[in-house]
């Protein structure tokens, strides 16, 4: 089984660290190749590493996780949302995310969302998806969900 590449992007190092620690050990397709505290980091690394996917929060400092997407035209990873606040969902859903789960992350669900991911990433639907993202970007209302 070919694992895909991933990142984690969370502004606290013990949030980090535990959701390495659940990845590594639940979910086996993935493999995490680096860590960003904040979204500029997050960039470079996506870019240096070609990342396929992305454990995103959203509330750090200086930019939250939505201004990720403003810096790549088309992303070709995928994304699931790790957060403490429940206030986002629609929003991620609106930025094409596969999953949006809540801390403290229960584990059947983060193996879930990982199952997901891989599955979506697989079947190369991510042109389908950054189209009825750009669409839900300009519009700032939910229309389509991918």
């Amino acid at each position: 089984m070919t694992s895909i590449k991933a990142i984690i992007v969370d502004d606290e190092p013990s949030a980090r660290t535990l959701l390495r620690k659940f990845i590594e050990e639940h979910c086996k397709g993935v493999e995490i190749v680096d860590e960003a505290e904040n979204i500029k980091a997050a960039v470079k690394l996506i870019n240096k590493h070609k990342v396929e996917l992305v454990f995103l929060d959203i509330e750090m400092p200086e930019e939250n996780g939505f201004a990720l997407f403003d810096y790549f035209d088309q992303p070709s990873f995928e994304t699931i949302f790790c957060t403490a606040y429940s206030d986002y969902a629609v929003k991620a859903f609106e930025v094409s995310a596969v999953d949006y789960l809540l801390k403290p992350l229960s584990i059947n669900k983060l193996i879930a969302a990982v199952e997901k991911a891989i599955k979506v990433h697989g079947q190369n639907q991510i042109i389908q998806r950054i189209s009825v993202l750009k669409e839900n970007l300009t519009v700032n209302k939910l229309q389509k969900i991918a």
